[in-house]
């Protein structure tokens, strides 16, 4: 009877022993699995950010210098506070003779 007591705990601890190596080795598949889904993750993001940096130079729109230089020699130029006529100087007065105002 004891040479069975003895297959018995050896057959316990060997399945111990194996169920602990497979649950190492899930645990090791697993972080391998994450690790690769977090670099596929990373190249994406930097292929879609090299795409739309691509689509950006595609799409550059240049200034249009002949057109600002144009419109600031017929007189059109302004600012969107003031206008063409500018700021009337009657306004800007402090209706006082000072060294701040005229």
């Amino acid at each position: 009877m004891s040479g069975a007591i003895v297959a018995a705990v050896i057959g316990a601890a060997a399945t111990v022993y194996s169920s602990d190596k497979n649950a190492k080795a899930q645990d090791k598949a697993q972080k391998q699995a994450q690790a690769a889904q977090q670099a596929q993750m990373s190249q994406a993001q930097q292929q879609a950010k090299a795409a739309e940096e691509a689509n950006n130079r595609a799409n550059r729109n240049p200034a249009n210098a002949n057109a600002a230089l144009s419109a600031s020699q017929s007189g059109g130029s302004s600012t969107m506070l003031t206008g063409p006529q500018g700021v009337d100087q009657n306004l800007l007065s402090l209706g006082k003779n000072t060294l701040l105002g005229s």
